[in-house]
């Protein structure tokens, strides 16, 4: 399984909001339980958590960000080869959560 999350279920960022916040966080849990409880079945799970992703939701921003700024995100299919690749890998490989992320969002990432 690989969960889309967001570096807003890592830590609390105003970019995100408090419910958005909340919900990537519960489903960063929900991942690791799935982990802790269906490794013994076959069952992983990866929590993947991008920063902001160059998509036409940021067009719906009372401000959306000059195309500049949108060129030093990580775009869609940044995010897409990297769940990818998580998947390709095997089956006794675990990782729990990746962060992925471009330079607007580097610093909150960490």
């Amino acid at each position: 399984m690989i969960n889309t999350s967001s570096i807003c279920g890592l830590r609390a960022l105003t970019l995100g909001g408090a419910a958005y916040c909340a919900s990537k966080a519960g489903l960063n849990a929900l991942g690791n339980m799935i982990n802790l409880e269906e490794a013994k079945h076959g069952i992983r799970c990866t929590n993947l958590c991008p920063g902001e992703v160059d998509t036409a939701i940021l067009d719906k921003r009372a401000q959306p960000p000059p195309p500049e700024k949108r060129a030093q995100m990580a775009q869609a299919s940044d995010i897409a080869e990297v769940a990818v690749t998580v998947a390709a890998l095997p089956a006794r490989v675990f990782i729990p959560s990746i962060t992925v992320t471009g330079l607007t969002t580097l610093e909150l990432s960490m």
